[in-house]
């Protein structure tokens, strides 16, 4: 029977501060305050010190002003001498010049014999003069050089005159010291100098003050920044505790999640397995009283009977033309499914089996199946050769029910069920030939053998084959169990719906822990971020204590 192919497209898509200490070196100024009320001996006090040793600069100077008058005196001497030399020489010179014009005068009244007395006694007259003269030139010389002698003594005792004068004034001030005589002025400059060294004494205080209270502040800072390092540390350690704590929570969030979805994902299964098990529901009066086929009701049966779709089929990839192995045995297995109720409600004993060897048995006829759509009885002998021959055999055949192309599980399903229906309902035309087969009434009929194998195979053209059979020879194969049992899907189904809604208990209480935990590591981030704040705050208050520090020292040390 021919049928104008049908085709349901449908897609699912499953789908984280080294501190600097500074030493302070403390300074004290030493001082001893004066005071008017401290007496002491002269023997031990400054004044009497300056006394003695102005009086022994003054004895020193006053030696060495006499020996420098002795020097003066012996050169004042010479000087005297030198110039007694030159008076006597130019006395000599005079006396000689004086003879000298006695003789020239005498050159008058010359005669040869005065002439020549004349000229000596001129020659040695002239060197009388010469040689007077030349005294007279030495001993001014020896009276400059004297002269000299003398000015460099009397600077000499200027010299040491006036180192008496200043010795002889320290040791006049040292005697006033020790009469009285210049008690205030000493006693004025006592109080300047004590004036002064109160204010000096005051300025190094005030600047030790400013060490002591930057030291202060030093200390302050280092504990401040201590106090912020351990609370840092502290928010890290937390901050670590919280992020491990917020990483299991999730991890067991996920697994949690996970479980429930894979909880909820059964449950869905299992709810569409039981929404989308397809069974033939036989209308009333269709099983006549001889166990056969009531005609005159079986239209109704294509009313009643509707396909269900299942979403997990839907997601199943299908070459109709080039089916996998397993692909077979699922659907053959699921139409034996469909027919066995029916077997049952006729009262039949035989019952639709699958086995390795049915399956092979409806293959070798598909893939031998000639070009034309028809029984192929040479492809059907072959496949009874497989198994041994066969006493009885009965094939039932379809097109245009599926697509040719690739398609989805449930489209060949849709096809599959489909088919069965007509053949059931709507086979006059057949004179029910394929009704009967599927119901077990052909094999009923040979004797109702307990089993009928059964498989199910596509050949080239897109024709499905419903192969039933017995064989000769014993089936030694795998054989594959029949369920269409809603019963126990049922019972899966309450199972795994009690699990979800452990599994989903689960996933709320981690959900709840999760929450927790995230938020606790987003406080300790907080404080952790805080804390580091506040570190480099105090450190750098820290670095200006001991800045101000050092400038206070060094004021100190200058003071």
């Amino acid at each position: 029977m021919e049928k104008t192919n049908k085709s349901l497209l449908a897609a699912t898509l499953v789908a984280g501060t080294l501190v600097a200490g500074t030493n302070i070196n403390n300074v004290k100024a030493d001082t001893v305050p004066a005071n008017d009320n401290n007496k002491t001996t002269e023997a031990n006090t400054p004044v009497a010190n300056n006394k003695q040793t102005a009086q022994a600069n003054v004895d020193t100077a006053k030696k060495n002003q006499a020996k420098a008058q002795e020097n003066l005196n012996q050169a004042k001497s010479d000087l005297d001498g030198a110039t007694n030399d030159v008076n006597g020489a130019t006395s000599d010179v005079n006396q000689a010049q004086s003879d000298l014009d006695k003789a020239q005068a005498n050159k008058a009244e010359a005669t040869p014999e005065n002439i020549d007395k004349t000229k000596t006694d001129i020659a040695n007259q002239e060197q009388a003069v010469s040689d007077a003269n030349k005294a007279v030139t030495d001993a001014q010389n020896n009276v400059t050089d004297k002269q000299n002698n003398v000015d460099k003594a009397t600077s000499d005792v200027n010299a040491a005159q006036d180192v008496v004068n200043n010795a002889q004034s320290k040791a006049d001030d040292a005697k006033k010291v020790l009469d009285g005589t210049n008690a205030q002025e000493i006693k004025d400059q006592a109080a300047a100098t004590k004036a002064q060294v109160a204010v000096d004494e005051i300025d190094v205080q005030s600047k030790q003050n400013s060490v002591n209270n930057a030291q202060t502040a030093v200390n302050k800072a280092q504990s401040d920044v201590n106090n912020a390092k351990s609370t840092l540390d502290k928010a890290q350690q937390a901050l670590v505790d919280a992020q491990d704590k917020a990483n299991k929570t999730q991890q067991a969030l996920n697994d949690a999640k996970t479980q429930r979805d894979n909880a909820s994902q059964k449950v869905n299964s299992i709810t569409d397995k039981l929404n989308s098990i397809n069974t033939i529901t036989l209308p009333d009066g269709y099983v006549n009283e001889n166990q056969g086929i009531n005609t005159d009701v079986a239209d109704k049966g294509l009313e009643i009977n509707s396909y269900k779709h299942s979403k997990e089929d839907e997601n199943i990839s299908v070459d109709p033309l080039n089916m996998t192995a397993e692909q077979q045995r699922e659907l053959s297995i699921w139409i034996a499914g469909l027919l066995n109720p029916i077997h049952e409600q006729f009262g039949y004993a035989n019952r639709d089996i699958v086995t390795d060897d049915s399956l092979k048995y409806a293959k070798i006829v598909a893939d031998n199946y000639w070009n034309k759509f028809d029984h192929d009885r040479a492809a059907l002998d072959k496949a009874a050769d497989f198994v041994g021959g066969t006493p009885f055999s009965a094939e039932s055949i379809s097109l245009g029910y599926i697509p040719t192309t690739i398609t989805n599980m449930d489209v060949i399903k849709q096809g599959i069920y489909e088919t069965i229906v007509d053949m059931l309902f709507d086979d006059a035309h057949s004179n029910w030939g394929h009704a009967a087969q599927l119901i077990g009434l052909d094999q009923a009929n040979l004797g109702d053998y307990k089993d009928s194998w059964f498989g199910f195979a596509i050949s080239k053209a897109g024709i499905i084959h419903l192969e039933n059979y017995v064989p000769y020879n014993t089936d030694n194969s795998t054989r594959y169990p029949i369920s269409n049992n809603i019963s126990d899907l049922q019972t899966q189904l309450a199972n795994a719906q009690s699990d979800l809604q452990t599994k989903q208990a689960a996933f709320e209480t981690a959900t709840s822990n999760n929450t927790n935990a995230q938020n606790t590591l987003a406080g300790a981030k907080t404080n952790a971020q805080n804390a580091s704040q506040d570190l480099t705050t105090k450190q750098a208050t820290l670095d200006k204590a001991n800045t101000n520090l050092n400038n206070a020292q060094q004021a100190l040390k200058a003071a």
